[in-house]
């Protein structure tokens, strides 16, 4: 069958719009520094978030094209789609993030790459030398597991029919099956009994092939990221999308403004002192030989600090933004709470889903298939698309959040903040990796959780098959395990978000007032303190 033309311009169109999108997202957000320079770890970040909003569109694009007879190879497209997930995840990404976190000044540039090959850029052998590093550790672990678990069980189920039973009444050539009123029966002799219908059970052995197993692996590893950071994410990101309407900024006299910059001038004075701290600890530190719980307090003290650092910049743009701007542009603010309501209906509904069609061996409702397909115009399948697709991105949208909340509230966790003008590449690159991996987790969750509205589709054959009864993966997709800790996740964290919410910022400012009371010097203690989240 020919390929819809319709379906062609619609996914040239939101190509180009995404494109876009995410161009204009990185000349917004990139800070200063990065200004005309940094254009690998640029180009890496705008591809890779590029193929993400695919990984997730693709799965759309498969039900339409399953809807519409066929026509395009979706199997073609989610191979290629996925092998460049998979050399993104493993090989691009880590080299441009570690090129980019060990650059030099020029005079060093040409040292050498560890005093083997000279002349060398040794940013680039540092950029190498790590990614190699990562992508080895990967592979020596996929081709172990390959070669011990290759196979997935898959079940099969038989049903043998009687045709020459009267009881049957078939009335034509070819019967379809599904309309049949059979009892069947999995007991050998009241089948023969009835001479109607028997159901048999087996297991089919299938190799699954390397390519896909890669996939499998990385997929199990990002389920791991996605369900507590979608956990925390799905209900933190519409109430705070409130809150940042809740709290806007509002226009203030002079003598507010005054009042509240000196309070932040105490508080960067004492983030000043902390930062000195934490910089004579690191060069005392040289060539000493560290515990490794002292390496991990030491970088937990560096995560706080960075975290403190995050919200006082927070704090200060939205002074400037209230007296200097008066308050800004309204409408930004009314649309973001636009936006919670619809999150949080969009949140609820995905836990809804979880609880009445996931969970239960025997699902209570279709629920958001229904959905999906009420619709889907015969014909014209945009408005379930777009839908499925809202549903989607706002899963992606909350493992951004949930990995953002972490990286506050636990130090064992760094911050890589998206702000205005002020995000460094490593920040991008570290998101953008993030939502690769999630965004594969997504188009495995969505395929398992709409099979109703995905159905006859490569992903769900791919997902809902092969990868689902991989040995050893098999046991926490048929016991659900990733999705009860997702539920649980969200649960707490509603709870956390919802009952116990703690302004960071007033936080922040009670624990330096109270060193400020009566201590002259901060130590290491009073530096945890500070930049405590």
């Amino acid at each position: 069958m020919a390929v819809d033309a319709f379906l062609i311009i619609t996914i040239l169109v939101i190509a180009v719009v995404l494109l876009i999108g995410i161009a204009l997202s990185i000349v917004y957000m990139q800070h200063p520094d990065d200004k005309n320079v940094a254009w690998l770890p640029k180009g890496v970040v705008l591809f890779g978030l590029f193929l993400a909003c695919c990984n997730v569109l693709i799965l759309p694009l498969d039900v339409m094209d399953a809807q519409n007879g066929g026509g395009l190879n979706m199997n073609l497209v989610w191979t290629i789609s996925f092998y460049m997930t998979a050399v993104m995840v493993l090989i691009i990404i880590p080299f441009a993030y570690f090129y980019y976190e060990n650059e030099t000044d020029s005079g060093e540039s040409t040292a050498g790459c560890c005093g083997l090959i000279p002349y060398w850029n040794s940013q680039l052998c540092e950029g190498i030398k790590w990614s190699l590093a990562f992508f080895i550790s990967f592979s020596l672990i996929l081709v172990i597991m390959y070669a011990l678990l290759p196979y997935a069980d898959i079940p099969l189920t038989t049903r043998t029919y009687d045709f020459t039973s009267s009881t049957l009444r078939v009335t034509t050539a070819v019967p379809d099956l599904d309309e049949l009123d059979v009892d069947c029966s999995s007991d050998a002799d009241t089948a023969a009994q009835t001479h109607d219908c028997f159901v048999s059970s087996s297991v089919i052995e299938l190799q699954i092939t390397f390519p896909v197993y890669c996939m499998a692996l990385l997929a199990f590893v990002g389920w791991f990221l996605f369900v507590l950071f979608a956990g925390m994410g799905l209900p933190a990101l519409p109430w705070d999308l409130f809150n940042e309407w809740r709290f806007r900024p509002k226009p203030m006299d002079l003598s507010k403004y005054a009042t509240e910059k000196k309070s932040l001038g105490k508080r960067a004075e004492l983030l000043k002192k902390a930062g000195e701290a934490i910089k004579s600890d690191e060069l005392n530190n040289m060539g000493a030989k560290l515990s490794r719980k002292e390496k991990r307090e030491f970088g937990q003290t560096l995560n706080r600090f960075e975290s403190a650092v995050f919200l006082i910049k927070r704090d200060y743009y939205h002074l400037e933004t209230s007296y200097k701007h008066r308050g800004g542009n309204p409408v930004l603010y009314w649309v973001k709470l636009v936006l919670a309501i619809l999150g949080a209906s969009m949140s609820l509904m995905w836990l809804i889903h979880i609880c009445v069609y996931i969970l239960p061996n025997e699902p209570v409702h279709p629920f958001l298939n229904n959905l999906f397909i009420g619709l889907t115009v015969p014909g014209f399948p945009l408005f379930g698309v777009l839908a499925f697709s809202f549903y989607s991105f706002w899963l992606l949208l909350c493992v951004i959040k949930g990995n953002f909340r972490f990286g506050l509230r636990i130090a064992c966790c760094r911050v890589f903040p998206m702000e205005f003008q002020n995000t460094l590449m490593n920040s991008f690159l570290a998101n953008t990796w993030l939502i690769l991996m999630s965004s594969i987790v997504v188009t495995q969750f969505c395929a398992l959780s709409f099979p109703v509205y995905a159905r006859n589709t490569q992903i769900d054959l791919l997902f809902g098959t092969q990868i689902r009864y991989l040995r050893f993966f098999t046991y926490f997709f048929d016991n659900n395990v990733f999705v009860w800790i997702l539920l649980i996740s969200a649960l707490i964290a509603a709870c956390w978000v919802f009952l116990c919410p703690k302004n960071e910022a007033n936080r922040i400012e009670k624990e330096l007032d109270d060193i400020m009371k009566g201590k002259k010097n901060i130590n290491k203690k009073d530096l945890q303190l500070v930049s405590k989240r």
